[in-house]
């Protein structure tokens, strides 16, 4: 079953132009074609490109966006629901599986980065504390 049954298709300059920052959309992005900018507070995070994923945390928790994005060109998005996502799981297990081990390996990048970032900031001996 190909993917793209399960979800909505996005051909558009901007991803609806903007994700807003804090706002709760849950839906999980996937970038098929062009470049996406992601932005917090001006700061230029990333440029996402084929195979990038946007909203991968704010699907999992329900949280509000921790930044925006922009579509730096015409791009060509799939979006996933959550609840397309667990249907997707359970109709192709072997692409949920691809598209979850893909979420993992970019929530773990973005979690060294950000480690790699703090410890960079933290006075030398001073305990970073997670929770």
């Amino acid at each position: 079953m190909s993917s793209e049954a399960l979800a909505e298709r996005h051909d558009d300059k901007g991803l609806a132009r903007r994700v807003l920052v804090g706002a709760l959309l849950v839906p999980l992005f996937v970038v098929v074609s062009g470049r996406l900018l992601v932005t917090k507070r001006g700061a230029r995070i990333a440029e996402l490109v084929a195979g990038g994923l946007v909203g991968e945390m704010a699907v999992v928790d329900y949280g509000p966006r921790s930044a925006t994005v922009t579509a730096l060109e015409a791009s060509d998005v799939l979006v996933f629901s959550q609840d397309a996502m667990i249907g997707l799981m359970r109709r192709d297990t072997t692409l949920g599986m691809k598209l979850l081990w893909s979420m993992i390996q970019g929530l773990s990048a973005k979690l060294r980065a950000s480690t790699g970032e703090l410890a960079s900031h933290s006075p030398l001996g001073q305990t970073l504390t997670w929770w």
